[in-house]
């Protein structure tokens, strides 16, 4: 399991440059505003992540639109911890509180595709 947290924390990593990349590329080439381009280059990384840990970390031989469904459920949920997290966290410090939240985000995000979106057949 520590080998599947590592690659799903790398491919985190990996969706987020990606993302990044299409928002930045979208606001310096295509002119795209601010909203748009954020939506864009969320949406790449999010497709970047379902597909990279679907195959790789949690080794599913084919992904469905079952599985995107239950992917997308998780991670409203994480974000709904990350954004309590940071809440509860706050009195504790700005920064404290983000890494907290970002924790609790992660570990709910690896904890859902492990036993929800990519469970063994």
């Amino acid at each position: 399991m520590i080998g599947q947290f590592a690659k799903f924390v790398f491919f985190g990593a990996v969706n987020t440059l990606v993302g990044l990349s299409v928002i930045f590329l979208a606001l310096r080439f295509l002119d795209a505003g601010a909203l748009p381009a954020n939506a864009a280059g969320y949406l790449a990384g999010f497709m970047v992540s379902f597909v990279l840990n679907g195959r790789i970390t949690f080794g599913q031989e084919s992904l469905s639109a079952s599985m995107f469904g239950r992917f997308a459920a998780v991670y409203a949920i994480a974000y709904l911890a990350n954004v309590v997290t940071l809440w509860l966290a706050l009195s504790s410090g700005k920064y404290l509180a983000e890494a907290a939240g970002v924790a609790a985000y992660t570990l709910i995000g690896f904890l859902g595709c492990r036993l929800f979106v990519f469970r063994a057949a």
